[in-house]
């Protein structure tokens, strides 16, 4: 039973797969809800690997199944008698096509309030070359101008990519967060070894863990070349296990085999939360290889977990790492060859690597807990 007042939430999301802006949901709404706001979650299309732990929380998921992101009236014919039916305030976007919904619904009902977050980069990085591209723009633009309450971006990157491409004047910035009220404890030696050799993985190997959808702008391309250099230079045969989904493993599996170091690579598809934190947490070393990055959710996981993080000194995770680019964890971005050299020398030098943990741990917890994006969110669905 909701209590009278409450003020009601729908947030509106692609699916509940297995990326960074659907799992920063699961961790955030439930905090919220127990701040005294009703949240509702509505998904387009079918992919609802999440849901259960939000229903394990009491929030509620009503999945639209639709079969593309585009059907644009049959979405929001479903949105529109959901919304008519529970009275909601506050209709909250995430990611592109929930941000275009969401303004959408605030046309047909003038009462509620439209909340965006973005999560990605906007179009600086993107040459707006394709007809449907450059139409998505537009209507982007037009819509945060012309019916949107609030605009949040997850770091100062984004926030600064969207100022600087859609002119858009107040965009707030709430970093993403981890609950490490849940954070899985430090594993033993005995499940370390299990969790290798499930991966083929030896306990003498040297194991680097790459966790991230395969996309160009990952930057898988430059780990491969890395670990050519790493082997014939340095004489270092590292294994390296690549997790995530999308459509570019097969091209990064056409790279990996004209590679020498081609027996060394592992491509996984996505795992279960858990396992993929079990594996990095049985890892020597993560790297982040990314040419584009708006913040970068599992180097706070990996960092928080007290594993030794390098990342690309790009976009959002400048954020999420520290010090300048001479720092041994900042990887010069598209450069193998620094990749290479960083990566032996954080292999070979004990202290730097126990220093990096240290502050890599403190960090994460300072700045990325999840109460402190909960709190801000709160006040902010308040006030809105």
């Amino acid at each position: 039973m909701i209590k009278k007042n409450t003020k009601r939430i729908l947030v509106i999301i692609d699916s509940l797969g297995y990326g960074g802006a659907e799992r920063l949901l699961v961790s955030l709404l439930p905090r919220i809800a127990r701040d005294g706001l009703h949240v509702d979650v509505v998904t387009l299309l079918i992919d609802i690997s999440l849901m259960p732990e939000l229903e394990k929380e009491k929030i509620n998921v009503m999945p639209l199944n639709a079969t593309n992101r585009w059907s644009f009236f049959k979405i929001l014919k479903d949105l529109r008698k959901i919304v008519k039916g529970n009275s909601y305030d506050v209709v909250w976007g995430h990611l592109y096509f929930g941000n275009l919904y969401s303004a959408t619904l605030g046309y047909l009902f003038p009462k509620l309030r439209v909340i965006w977050t973005l999560h990605s980069p906007g179009y600086s990085n993107n040459p707006q070359k394709k007809f449907k591209h450059k139409v998505k723009v537009c209507i982007e633009k037009f819509m945060g101008h012309n019916r949107v309450n609030h605009i949040v971006a997850v770091s100062k990157a984004v926030s600064n990519d969207y100022r600087h491409t859609t002119k858009w004047k107040s965009i707030s910035v709430i970093y993403n967060g981890i609950d490490f009220s849940k954070f899985p404890t430090v594993i033993s030696k005995k499940v370390a070894s299990n969790t290798r050799a499930k991966y083929g993985i030896k306990k003498s190997d040297i194991l680097v863990v790459t966790p991230g959808r395969y996309a160009p702008e990952k930057g898988h391309k430059f780990m491969i070349e890395a670990l050519e250099i790493l082997n014939t230079k340095y004489k270092i045969q590292a294994q390296w296990i690549c997790v995530g989904s999308g459509n570019f493993k097969e091209h990064i599996d056409k790279l990996a085999k004209s590679s020498n170091s081609n027996d060394n690579i592992h491509l996984l598809n996505a795992l279960p939360h858990q396992d993929l934190l079990s594996l990095v947490q049985s890892s020597d070393l993560v790297v982040i290889p990314s040419i584009r990055e708006p913040f970068g959710i599992i180097a706070v996981e990996s960092m928080g977990l007290g594993i030794p993080t390098m990342v690309s000194y790009v976009d959002g995770l400048r954020e999420v790492s520290f010090g300048d680019i001479e720092s041994p964890n900042n990887i010069r971005p598209c450069n193998s060859v620094d990749m290479a050299k960083k990566i032996f020398v954080m292999l070979n030098d004990k202290k730097i690597r126990e220093k990096l943990v240290v502050f890599g741990k403190n960090r994460a917890i300072d700045l990325f807990d999840i109460q402190k994006s909960a709190d801000k969110w709160s006040d902010l669905l308040n006030k809105v």
